[in-house]
């Protein structure tokens, strides 16, 4: 845990912004965009390009970005409202998530790439896993923001009403 926290010190601050809300919008926009992409050339029995695999790599960084992060800002704020709402556990392994997608997308186009030589039931069964997980990170990245706006508005919700200050 102290490499963790040694390397979330460089991810505390940009501009004088916690860092964590500005990274979190690429992953919670751009990772299920590329599950869908994936899923859909995955269903259409099409190669994932180079080009792709290199955006998930990208995406995979950017998470593992998201998660030094916020455990910066959790250092700022404190932990107890990411514990209790689950936000910790999900951010942390997150990036282990994208990384086992994208270790799944590089089975498929091995075993598109070697169809023939290969066992016949191993594409059919890679094409599934991968589709499913598709679906997966969508809801894991669905789960994982609704834990973390949760953690952070609970407490302004429970605590104000509807048209307090007025513009």
């Amino acid at each position: 845990m102290e490499i963790s926290q040694t390397l979330s010190r460089y991810f505390d601050l940009f501009f004088g912004l916690p860092l964590h809300p500005l990274v979190v919008h690429g992953v919670v926009v751009l990772v299920p965009l590329f599950a869908l992409y994936v899923a859909y050339r995955v269903v259409k029995g099409k190669v994932i390009s180079r080009n792709a695999m290199f955006v998930g790599v990208i995406l995979l960084v950017i998470s593992a970005a998201s998660r030094l992060s916020g455990e910066a800002l959790a250092s700022r704020i404190g932990y107890e409202s990411i514990e209790e709402t689950g936000h910790l556990s999900a951010g942390n392994i997150y990036p282990l998530t994208i990384f086992g997608f994208l270790v799944l997308v590089w089975l498929y186009n091995k075993s598109m790439q070697r169809r023939r030589n290969s066992r016949w039931w191993f594409a059919p069964l890679v094409k599934g896993l991968v589709v499913v997980s598709s679906v997966a990170i969508l809801l894991f990245t669905l789960w994982t923001g609704h834990t973390g706006a949760t953690s952070h508005w609970q407490g302004v919700r429970d605590y104000t009403e509807f048209g307090d200050r007025q513009p």
